[in-house]
């Protein structure tokens, strides 16, 4: 599979996408954490913390992603280049 420039932005909508699912999934997942108790709030509260964890790492992924296609093109030009 081939990388262009042309598909940075779909990364960047894939990742200001999943931004805003886990956003939305924490929010509602601490309000249900309120109206629950024992093991079932703990388990929305873990899940609350992981969501917010995979939160904090999205300009992370995202970054990762957008070199990773920039070096693809990169390498594919100087392949393409020697031939």
């Amino acid at each position: 599979m081939t990388y262009s420039l042309t598909d940075l932005p779909n990364v960047a909508l894939l990742v200001v996408v999943g931004a805003v699912v886990v956003g939305i999934g924490a929010t509602v997942t601490s309000e249900l954490s309120s109206d629950l108790s024992g093991d079932a709030q703990g388990a929305v509260d873990n899940g609350t913390e992981a969501m917010a964890n995979i939160g904090k790492k999205l300009p992370l992924i995202g970054t990762i992603v957008a070199l990773a296609i920039i070096l693809g093109v990169v390498f594919s030009a100087l392949m393409f280049r020697a031939r």
